[in-house]
């Protein structure tokens, strides 16, 4: 007798624990239909070759990149990596008429901070006159865009799928 009125607690924390789990259950199925939704109307991915393209938002535009290069006006190389842990991108060299802006950056410094030292020698050479200011301006653009990429798949926005297109995540 003592033994079975041991099992009543046992039994309503059973039934309690039971009931939690299927309200949680739920809860968590609502909210992935009201993301599939809010995807489906809301969210486009377009690439534009084998290293760009374009994730757009309820309007907003995000410009993706992944691992390659870009060749932009014919004299500039611009490289990434994208880590296949974190997704995040990284820019990993900016060569300019074949010669690497990151070879001549101080040893012993991240990838983002060589790319800040190639942005300064792009923006001399612009005021030298040596490259177009809106060459520099478009470099410096497409590494913004690589941390705004990033800052976004961090804060857990935007997710990259298998077949690496990339999508945005509601929330």
């Amino acid at each position: 007798m003592a033994g079975s009125i041991l099992l009543i607690p046992v039994i309503i924390i059973g039934c309690i624990m039971m009931m939690y789990y299927a309200i949680r259950h739920t809860i968590q199925e609502k909210a992935i239909k009201k993301s599939n939704d809010f995807i489906d109307k809301y969210v486009t991915f377009e690439r534009f070759n084998q290293v760009e393209g374009m994730l757009t938002v309820q309007g907003r535009k995000i410009r993706t990149y992944q691992l390659g290069a870009i060749k932009v006006d014919g004299c500039i190389l611009v490289d990434f990596i994208d880590c296949v842990t974190t997704n995040n991108v990284t820019v990993t060299d900016i060569v300019y008429q074949g010669y690497s802006l990151f070879s001549y950056a101080p040893k012993g410094i991240s990838y983002r901070e060589k790319a800040d030292y190639a942005l300064e020698v792009l923006k001399e050479m612009a005021q030298q006159g040596k490259i177009k200011s809106e060459l520099y301006t478009e470099i410096k653009t497409i590494v913004s865009e690589v941390d705004t990429l990033n800052e976004l798949i961090n804060s857990g926005h935007i997710y990259k799928k298998s077949n690496d297109d990339y999508t945005w995540i509601a929330g």
